[in-house]
């Protein structure tokens, strides 16, 4: 399970490690455009 918290505001996701490194992709571009995003990895990926 991820967790995403973005603007006050939490989302979860069931992903895959595929899906899992497009998201790193998505969040890296996101932090270089300065919007704050957390992450955080519990268990039951992949």
């Amino acid at each position: 399970m991820i967790i995403i918290a973005k603007r006050g505001r939490a989302d979860m996701f069931r992903i895959t490690n595929s899906a899992y490194k497009i998201l790193l992709k998505a969040i890296k571009k996101e932090s270089e455009d300065g919007e704050k995003l957390y992450v955080r990895l519990t268990m039951g990926i992949g």
